[in-house]
C-alpha cells in the first residue's frame, strides 16, 4: 500500500509552522540569539507574561495572524516567568514558538519595555517597530501587523 504524499499547501503549512516555531519547535530558551532567525528575516518579539490574560491572547492572536497571512517571519515570546511555567503555558496554548526566558529584565532593559504586552519587530539588529504605549491595544496589533505585512510586500 502506498502512503499518500502531502499536497502543497500542507507541505507549505508545516514549512510554515516550522519556519515561525525554529526547526526543533516550540521551546523555552536562555537568550535571544538561540530564538532569531540566522537568515536576517524578520522576527515579531511578543513580551509577556504567561499569568496576564491579554498578554498571551496578544502572543497566540500574533502568532495566528503571521500563519493565516503566511508571512516569512519568526515570532519569538519574551517572558521573565519561570521555565516551569513558561514551559505549561506553551503545553496548554499550543504555543507555535520559542520563547525566551527573561528571568532577569535585560531584553526588557535593552529594548525600553515596561509594559506587556509589548510587540517589537526587528530585523537584524534594527528595530523596525515597536507598539506605542499611548496608543490602544487594538491599534497597537492593527500597525504592527501593518508592519508585518509591509515587509513581506504583501
Amino acid at each position: 500500500m502506498r502512503r499518500a504524499r502531502p499536497g502543497p499547501a500542507a507541505a507549505a503549512l508545516a514549512g510554515l509552522f516550522l519556519f515561525s516555531a525554529g526547526a526543533e519547535g516550540p521551546v523555552v530558551v536562555s537568550s535571544l540569539e538561540e530564538a532569531l532567525p540566522h537568515d536576517g528575516a524578520p522576527a515579531l518579539l511578543v513580551f509577556f507574561s504567561a499569568s496576564c490574560p491579554s498578554c498571551f491572547d496578544d502572543l497566540l492572536e500574533m502568532i495566528h495572524f503571521v500563519k493565516k497571512n503566511g508571512l516569512p517571519v519568526r515570532v519569538v515570546g519574551i517572558s521573565g516567568d519561570t521555565k516551569a511555567d513558561l514551559e505549561a503555558f506553551m503545553e496548554k496554548h499550543s504555543v507555535g514558538c520559542s520563547v525566551v526566558r527573561d528571568d532577569r529584565g535585560r531584553l526588557r532593559r535593552r529594548f525600553g519595555v515596561d509594559l506587556v504586552p509589548y510587540k517589537i519587530v526587528l530585523r537584524g539588529n534594527f528595530v523596525l517597530y515597536r507598539d506605542d504605549d499611548r496608543l490602544e491595544f487594538s491599534e497597537r496589533r492593527r500597525r504592527a501587523g501593518q508592519c508585518l505585512i509591509d515587509l513581506a510586500g504583501k
